[in-house]
């Protein structure tokens, strides 16, 4: 890849963004051929010279067995574990190692996997934010998830009721993601809005704190972007 510039990769960008974080990078396609890779990047800083960002790549297959291998309960047919980073996109999920999944890799959401879990999760008092941001670029309207990655405690289903699904997720100390442990006993018919085409907002004139949505875009109006 001719154009590739370290500079502008959302490892190296996310590690500036979020000193002293680990920064777990979700999926992309490796740029020398190893296929699918998740990044592992941290920036250092000191007096004496211009921060820098080190970085290494490991497979999706060595990240999740390294899950499994510390969480053996993550092995059972009826469990799901996963990791997400802090804009709730996923880093390590079974549905991403799946060899008859015919879906996208890359920019796979929680919402997207796990659509009851973001509903209930959007109940949890300060523990995600959606945002919307302007793109100059595209002159775009970004709307996102943000996820408080100072939580000091292991988060559950917070909706009462019946469910046959039940999850657990918790901050992983010192990065900038989570993980997560689902229980399902069966399947649920739960799902966020969102586009099968492409990124568009299926509303833009609504935006909610509670209700579920996939990330999406709209058209430009005058927002600022805030990290």
């Amino acid at each position: 890849e001719y154009d590739y510039e370290p500079v502008r990769r959302p490892w190296y960008t996310y590690a500036l963004d979020n000193p002293d974080k680990i920064i777990l990078t979700p999926p992309n396609l490796d740029v020398g051929g190893a296929g699918y890779v998740v990044s592992i990047s941290y920036a250092v800083k000191s007096p004496f010279y211009p921060t820098m960002v080190v970085s290494m790549d490991v497979t999706m297959g060595f990240l999740y067995k390294l899950l499994i291998d510390s969480m053996p309960l993550c092995a059972m047919s009826y469990v799901k574990c996963f990791i997400m980073n802090n804009r709730g996109y996923l880093v390590s999920h079974p549905g991403l190692m799946d060899p008859n999944s015919s879906g996208p890799i890359e920019q796979q959401h929680i919402t997207h996997k796990e659509s009851m879990i973001a509903i209930d999760m959007l109940n949890h008092k300060g523990f995600v934010t959606k945002r919307l941001c302007n793109n100059f670029y595209d002159k775009t309207i970004q709307r996102f998830y943000e996820f408080n990655t100072s939580l000091t405690n292991v988060l559950s289903n917070v909706v009462s009721g019946d469910h046959c699904v039940h999850y657990y997720i918790a901050a992983i100390p010192g990065t900038n993601a989570f993980i997560g442990l689902v229980n399902a006993s069966c399947s649920v018919g739960a799902f966020c809005p969102c586009s099968m085409v492409d990124r568009l907002c299926l509303n833009c004139n609504r935006m909610e704190q509670t209700e579920c949505g996939c990330p999406c875009e709209c058209s430009s109006e005058l927002y600022e972007c805030h990290n």
